[in-house]
């Protein structure tokens, strides 16, 4: 039985995404198979063994491709662009080949994986429009980085989220440590089960909502049968 349910799931070929069992599509989305043909006509499918056999931070989502008209203004020879949607070493490989995909606009560019921004060296001051267009075309967001002041607005952003969640984990943590003081210290009858059962309900969201990122790192890492450091 568990042999059969396996042979019904359907996945996108692209993100990866399960697809409904009844489905007769490949892609989760448009904006999944448009990527997919995009990378697959430019000669990069070492992207999709990549992402499966390396380490995936965060799982890969449907793309949401959007027609934006980039008008960057920019002067400087040497440009950084911070990218939305960041989820994997395959990503960094990907991007890093853009001089190879457009050697007419970039001679060189680096990824800096911590801090999601791309150093790109142009040919021409001018070009930084197609090349944000090239990777808006591979479903990621990109966002010109002007001064430091707005590169430290991007990255805390970026980790907001991360440090509420945090937060929540450390106000919860503490107050569950409170409620062990009487457990400890021997305490029976009701008070127990009310200090045991207060201790459980603080430990749930612990669990589960600051905990849901290395779930989900690990559950990447199943999938691709690799062993992440979650």
């Amino acid at each position: 039985m568990e042999t059969m349910l396996a042979t019904q799931l359907i996945h996108c070929k692209h993100c990866n995404s399960t697809l409904p069992e009844a489905s007769t599509d490949e892609f989760c989305c448009r904006g999944c198979e448009n990527v997919f043909k995009i990378l697959t006509s430019a000669g990069l499918e070492e992207y999709y063994r990549l992402r499966d056999s390396g380490v995936c931070f965060t799982p890969p989502k449907p793309i949401t491709q959007t027609q934006v008209k980039f008008d960057w203004k920019n002067t400087e020879s040497q440009i950084r662009i911070f990218l939305e949607g960041i989820h994997c070493s395959a990503c960094l490989w990907l991007l890093e080949k853009l001089p190879q995909v457009i050697p007419e606009y970039v001679s060189a560019c680096s990824l800096n994986l911590g801090t999601s921004v791309l150093t790109v060296t142009l040919k021409d001051p001018t070009y930084s429009n197609k090349v944000a267009e090239q990777i808006s075309e591979w479903g990621y967001s990109p966002h010109l980085i002007r001064d430091d002041e707005n590169e430290d607005e991007k990255i805390a952003l970026l980790n907001r989220k991360n440090l509420v969640t945090l937060g929540i984990a450390g106000a919860l943590t503490g107050n569950i440590m409170l409620m062990s003081i009487p457990l400890y210290s021997g305490v029976k009858g009701p008070f127990q089960s009310l200090f045991e059962w207060t201790s459980f309900a603080l430990a749930v969201p612990v669990l589960f909502y600051s905990g849901r990122s290395f779930f989900k790192n690990v559950y990447a890492g199943i999938k691709s049968k690799t062993f992440p450091i979650d």
